[in-house]
């Protein structure tokens, strides 16, 4: 009997700029399947965060490898994040949704707690919010003493990359998440969430947030400006609610978390099988041509 041959593994590169989280987090995931996975060259440091904290293996591309990028939509405005016929809104890795498990503590320091980018719109909404106002919007024209102090503080600080406790809030203004590496990973980020009972998720650029799915998966309570689609059956509090109307509950963020898990995580067989689907397609369809079945990328 002859000596064994191994199997090659499936080898695919995905090219392009990676500039959305959407994208890093894809990338990250389909590298969980059994596929070799490459990237350019010139992008492989936005995932060094990644290599060393959950072992990303990463191979760089070469021009011979078959391209994955006709088979993939990232749509950020929706979102929807596809793989051929794979489609969630967002695609996050297993190991990165464990990890956030693993971070929950048993009591949480932050009652309230917002870390992200600081706009004046944000800082607005958030003073509002904190001063108590119904509407969330700031009591410019019916001054408080504590509403006068709150924005006082807020201005102030604005723009820093600390933390600031206001009453029951813990703030953090960073631009951290704008950055790389520090935008494909940041611990102490996600370390926040996991220590806070309550998150704050103010609308972004579209009618949904990354923090809101970050929350859950930290087993915080998401507080949203405004309702999403993507937000149906979680349970979620608005910014134009009562403050204190609803406490933490171990069983809402277990809810939470289970349900994210469900919607963002694609199992490894099943990636598996559709990499194998696609690489059984038409030779031009596999070298970065796409094929009539392979949907256009965004």
């Amino acid at each position: 009997m002859g000596p064994l041959v191994r199997e090659r593994r499936q080898r695919w590169q995905l090219d392009g700029s990676f500039a959305l989280i959407q994208q890093i987090r894809l990338v990250h995931a389909i590298a969980e399947s059994s596929a070799e996975i490459a990237v350019p060259a010139d992008q492989l440091d936005k995932f060094s965060i990644l290599r060393e904290r959950f072992g990303l293996k990463l191979a760089t591309a070469r021009p011979a490898d078959p391209s994955l990028a006709p088979f993939v939509i990232v749509d950020h405005k929706t979102p929807s994040t596809a793989v051929g016929s794979i489609v969630r809104p967002l695609i996050f890795p297993r190991a990165i949704v464990d990890h956030c498990r693993s971070l929950w503590p048993s009591a949480r320091a932050h009652r309230y707690s917002f870390a992200g980018l600081m706009t004046e719109n944000r800082r607005a909404l958030i003073e509002g919010w904190m001063a108590g106002r119904a509407d969330g919007a700031p009591a410019l024209a019916a001054k408080t003493n504590f509403g006068d102090f709150v924005r006082r503080q807020l201005i102030r600080w604005r723009g820093a990359d600390r933390q600031r406790r206001i009453g029951d809030v813990t703030l953090w203004s960073s631009e951290r998440g704008r950055r790389f590496p520090t935008k494909a990973w940041d611990e102490d980020y996600f370390a926040m969430l996991a220590d806070s009972e309550h998150v704050l998720c103010p609308t972004g650029d579209y009618q949904w947030s990354y923090r809101f799915f970050e929350a859950c998966l930290c087993g915080a309570a998401p507080i949203v400006e405004e309702g999403s689609p993507l937000y149906e059956g979680f349970r979620y509090r608005l910014m134009t609610d009562t403050r204190d109307a609803a406490p933490w509950s171990s069983a809402d963020a277990e809810h939470n978390f289970r349900l994210c898990a469900e919607r963002i995580v694609v199992p490894v067989d099943e990636l598996d099988a559709e990499l194998a689907r696609l690489a059984a397609l038409s030779p031009l369809a596999v070298s970065g041509v796409p094929s009539h079945s392979a949907p256009p990328r965004s």
